[in-house]
């Protein structure tokens, strides 16, 4: 699915930043935002990939990367799915919160 940028809250368009393939990054912070967005919209995040900007580069240091496991269930409701899928992502993105120049990318369903 494609990603719904326009959609956002101004201040999250403020705060992303794009990579030269025009994927949308955050700071951990707003990833954060970004996923319960997703969700309300009944959009969840089924995955997303963490890295490192160090100076100015365009994208940075590759450092993890999360999908949702396991993949929606037969039967599992969308809410279903999309609520455990945001707890996953709220998993992975909040150990990143403290560390300097990191940017999150998330993949909405």
């Amino acid at each position: 699915m494609s990603w719904p940028v326009a959609e956002l809250p101004a201040d999250l368009r403020a705060a992303m930043r794009r990579a030269g393939n025009g994927e949308p990054a955050f700071r951990p912070g707003h990833a954060l935002e970004v996923v319960a967005w997703l969700l309300d919209r009944g959009r969840p995040v089924l995955g997303g990939e963490i890295y490192e900007q160090v100076g100015d580069v365009e994208w940075g240091t590759y450092r993890a990367a999360w999908e949702t496991t396991p993949p929606r269930r037969p039967g599992e409701g969308w809410d279903v799915y999309g609520a455990r899928a945001c707890e996953q992502a709220r998993d992975a993105i909040a150990p990143w919160r403290a560390v300097a120049g990191v940017r999150v990318y998330v993949a909405p369903g």
